[in-house]
């Protein structure tokens, strides 16, 4: 039940009693109250009272809106012919929910059908004693059962009714007793006390004076004391203490100007406590007009003093209550981050909170009287509007997520709960662009990562299927070369080997493209202009899309300069090339290739939306044609090796793959961005080098020489070994052959001079190719070293890249390519001369068991003592370890960091030198802080060396 309608109730009853107190009827002041009643319903609702005396007669009816038959046909019949008489009968409330239907209504059912009333609800009135004064009924012209609240309301209601009917019937009492006291007085004096004494409130009698001279039982039970106590001057004593000196002068005023008293006084009771109550005296004149005596009563109100005091209260905590609400509701209102909106019911906007102005840049000024969906995104508005209408009709809070525009034409994703009140539409709206754009991304990088996962796989797959299918190659091809010294002049025996040669060198294009997408084909990077080794194959660009097709180079000024192996550079140019030809050989003017050129800078952002992709500067080649497009399906799935959508026969689906692997190899990114019917663009980023442009390597050339000296031969696969021994022995060297990393190095313990040591990368045993290298070179200082394998295997790469100074001879190769080979290794092997180990002792600290396995090779290769440990705090054990030269640790390791580790070693040992080594290029700064020497992550044998200043020593200059 709302406060606000106790209140008004509690109001309705004040004014009826003081209408009871003025002299008015009890009909005109429950009129009033049930005028009140109605008035808090917030539908049509007529209500009415019927008295009922002490013989459980109705003796009258209060009805200010009931029609007249009605409030007759009420009072016939016996007491259970209708609700009213039910409720009178049974003292306990009946609710009849449809009139029409209640078979158990017949007296004023007729009439009250008749005057449009479907439903009765009636409750008794009691008295403070506990008996029936009547009944209050509520009538509506709808068929409904009263809710919670309104049962309340009712009991309520029927209080405050008996409230009146009691006052009134005191105060009819009252009068009566004065008047029949006015009338027999000069009857029988004793006659009027004993009628005073009879009657339920407290009555005295005082004479003209003032002075009293009767008081009825009543007040001698309530004060305890006998009627000549109180009349001796016990009676002002009762009076509270506060109230007394107010109180005589009241009553001096009336008695000096003959006007009743009227006065709200506090009586003490026997018990010692006080009650409220209303003490009333009126003066008696006789026939001639002389006051007789004063008649004066005391009624108790100390139950309507309580109740005016909660009244009170609840009203004064209502306000509170609505004043904190509304303080509340206001800093909310201004304080809050999250958009707040009212509207009408037609979507204008009434009023707008300082939430709106920061995240849509519209001030309050400008947003209001407008309708809100004026600022939703087209593509929204529909949706938006469903959801409006949705909430008006039926009444329900709803949720949606709409972009709205701001000042600047930029749109902003709001999420909203949007609910109706009051016939008002309250919204409150968060705004979720970041948290939108957030997601996206972070669906893209998945999806990009996936992609790349997808395609590592299958390059790990397509790698490994190289790897055996060049040594196949390699048997293939090292025969057919030996075949043609045997066959001399036979000419169809020639036409054969040719016919054979050409297709292992077709097989041969088929394994380096497929390890070109493996990313395990040896590079040899160079400090590239690609402006100028574009503008090199531009006659050959143009011999291969014909002369129907035109192309155009665009290169910007200034280009920068790249790091790539120029050779594979223009396989994919070709590639893209014949690629770009294909896809617009169905168009009618030829199409167009457009090549352009230029610098360009990608930052975090973009960076953070490819998973392969580092900020930094990078140079851009755009690839452009005018073909017939792709979708988006085949954009997904280009760059798998042996996908293609040309004809059966006419590709083979490798270039592409092929150009990917070698552009991630080069720590380069390539996108693509096609439509059906829109031709296609690629664009290459490839990271800018900084370096001085390197010239090309010279071209193996000139006839094919043998030599004399010894070669050990390491392959694990006999018939390649076999194959290459007896390459080498057609050429003049003397061969020994081992088939893997142990028996090779038994064998060179035990051979005389051996000048070349060729092994493969791969093998089995427990001796891997790149220690078989370091330990032969220990062995013998001048050992000339070549690898050869069908891939280049992780231990030969570096970033990606071949390392350098490696000399790497790719299977499958032919006789003439091994003896060029050979004969360039060995005529260079003077300048390989083994340098003396630098002979430090060296702690090294890295927590990751990998890189620290990794490093302590490298520097045990480097010919250096090492002492590895995972911490810092395994490290500050062994600072007391004799000789220890250099400290190489971690800047980032669990529990104290490399930065406190070095702090604390050098104070121990003051000549310690230390090398910080990290992936975070910040590190070099801290390390200047501490005068220490930066390693950067990754780093290879030569940065090692150079790092810990020492020249990188020849003999290990290859395995870098």
């Amino acid at each position: 039940m709302h406060a606000l309608h106790l209140i008004d109730l509690l109001h309705a009853e004040h004014q009826a009693l003081a209408s009871i107190a003025a002299g008015d009827t009890l009909v005109f002041a429950l009129e009033q109250l049930l005028l009140a009643l109605q008035s808090q319903s917030e539908e049509p609702m007529h209500a009415c009272v019927l008295l009922i005396d002490e013989a459980d007669r109705y003796c009258g009816a209060s009805a200010p809106t009931l029609p007249p038959d009605l409030t007759a046909a009420l009072q016939l019949g016996d007491s259970r012919q209708s609700p009213f008489g039910m409720a009178g009968f049974s003292g306990a409330p009946v609710y009849c929910g449809d009139i029409a239907r209640d078979p158990l209504w017949s007296a004023g059912r007729r009439e009250a059908v008749l005057h449009g009333y479907r439903s009765c609800w009636v409750t008794p009135v009691f008295c403070a004693k506990g008996h029936v004064l009547g009944v209050l009924g509520l009538l509506f012209q709808t068929a409904r059962h009263p809710t919670q609240a309104e049962i309340e309301l009712m009991t309520i209601s029927a209080r405050s009714t008996a409230h009146v009917i009691e006052r009134s019937r005191l105060e009819q009492a009252a009068l009566h007793a004065q008047e029949q006291a006015r009338l027999a007085f000069f009857d029988s004096e004793s006659r009027f006390q004993a009628m005073a004494s009879a009657l339920p409130l407290q009555s005295w009698l005082a004479q003209p004076d003032g002075t009293l001279y009767w008081l009825n039982e009543s007040l001698c039970d309530y004060a305890g004391l006998s009627m000549q106590s109180l009349l001796d001057g016990a009676l002002r004593l009762c009076i509270h203490p506060d109230e007394r000196e107010q109180a005589a002068q009241a009553w001096q005023l009336a008695l000096a100007e003959q006007l009743p008293f009227d006065m709200p006084l506090r009586l003490r009771a026997h018990d010692g406590q006080y009650r409220c109550f209303l003490a009333r005296a009126v003066p008696l004149f006789d026939e001639g007009g002389s006051l007789v005596r004063w008649v004066g009563s005391n009624s108790d109100v100390q139950e309507q003093k309580n109740l005016q005091e909660e009244m009170d209260f609840m009203a004064r905590a209502l306000e509170q209550e609505r004043a904190r609400r509304s303080s509340e509701r206001d800093r909310m209102w201004r304080l809050s981050t999250d958009i707040m909106l009212m509207a009408d019911l037609h979507g204008v906007i009434i009023a707008v909170n300082p939430a709106w102005t920061g995240v849509l840049e519209r001030s309050e000024s400008d947003s209001l009287g407008i309708e809100f969906i004026s600022l939703v995104h087209p593509d929204d508005r529909a949706v938006a509007q469903q959801h409006l209408t949705r909430l008006v009709e039926q009444g329900v809070t709803v949720r949606m997520e709409l972009r709205y525009r701001r000042r600047d034409g930029v749109y902003r994703w709001i999420a909203w709960r949007v609910m109706p009140a009051q016939k008002l539409v309250h919204a409150i709206g968060r705004d979720v662009t970041d948290e939108k754009e957030a997601l996206l991304a972070l669906q893209r990088s998945e999806h990009a990562l996936l992609q790349a996962q997808k395609l590592e796989s299958i390059g790990k797959l397509t790698g490994g299927v190289a790897h055996d299918f060049n040594n196949v190659l390699q048997i293939i091809s090292g025969n057919l070369q030996l075949l043609k010294l045997t066959v001399g002049e036979h000419e169809q025996a020639a036409r054969r080997l040719l016919s054979a040669e050409s297709a292992v060198e077709r097989g041969a294009r088929l394994s380096s493209q497929l390890l070109a997408f493996a990313r395990r084909q040896p590079l040899k990077p160079l400090v590239t202009d690609l402006g100028r080794l574009l503008r090199s194959m531009q006659e050959l660009i143009r011999r291969a899309l014909g002369e129907r097709m035109i192309e155009e180079i665009f290169i910007s000024e200034g280009l920068w300069h790249t790091l790539v192996d120029p050779n594979q550079m223009e396989n994919v140019l070709l590639n893209m090339a014949i690629n770009a030809r294909d896809a617009m050989a169905d168009d009618a003017g030829g199409g167009r290739l457009t090549f352009t050129l230029g610098n360009v800078t990608l930052d975090g952002a973009y960076a953070s939306l490819h998973a392969d992709v580092h900020p930094g500067q990078y140079v851009l080649l755009t690839i452009t044609d005018t073909g017939h497009g792709m979708t988006q399906e085949v954009i997904g799935r280009i760059f798998e090796p042996f996908f293609t959508t040309k004809r059966e026969g006419e590709g083979t689906g490798l270039g592409l793959s092929m150009a990917y692997g070698f552009i991630r190899q080069s720590a380069g990114h390539i996108e693509v961005h096609s439509a059906p019917g829109a031709g296609t663009t690629f664009k290459i980023y490839l990271p800018r080098s900084l370096e001085q442009l390197a010239e090309p390597p010279p071209v193996l050339h000139g006839p094919v020489q043998g030599g004399s000296e010894t070669i050990v031969v390491v392959e694990d696969d006999a018939a390649v070994r076999h194959t290459v021994v007896d390459m080498l022995l057609g050429l003049g060297y003397t061969v020994l052959q081992a088939e893997h990393g142990e028996s090779a190095l038994a064998l060179l313990e035990q051979a005389g001079p051996v000048d070349l040591l060729l092994t493969d990368v791969v093998m089995p045993g427990t001796v891997p190719s790149t220690e078989l290298a370091r330990l032969a070179r220990e062995a013998r200082p001048g050992l000339a070293i070549l690898f050869t394998s069908g891939h280049a295997h992780d231990v030969l790469m570096q970033g990606g890249r071949l390392a350098p100074c490696v000399e790497l001879l790719s299977k499958p190769y032919g006789r003439d390519e091994l003896a060029r080979t050979v004969r360039r290794v060995l005529d260079s092997r003077c300048s390989s001369a083994v340098a003396e180990p630098a002979g430090q002792r060296i702690l090294l600290v890295e927590d990751n068991d990998d890189a620290r396995a990794m490093s302590a090779e490298m520097l045990t290769m480097l010919g250096h003592t090492v002492l590895d440990v995972a911490d810092a705090e395994a490290a500050l054990l062994l600072l007391d370890t004799a000789g220890l030269d250099v400290l190489v640790t971690d800047i980032s390791l669990p529990g104290k960091s490399g930065m406190e580790l070095a702090d604390l070693a050098r104070s121990r040992l003051p000549q310690l030198e230390v090398v910080f080594a990290s992936g975070h290029a910040w590190g070099a700064s801290l390390a200047r802080e501490r005068q220490a020497t930066f390693l950067q992550k990754p780093f290879g044998l030569e940065d090692l060396a150079r790092a810990l200043g020492s020249p990188m020593p020849a003999a290990l200059a290859g395995l870098d």
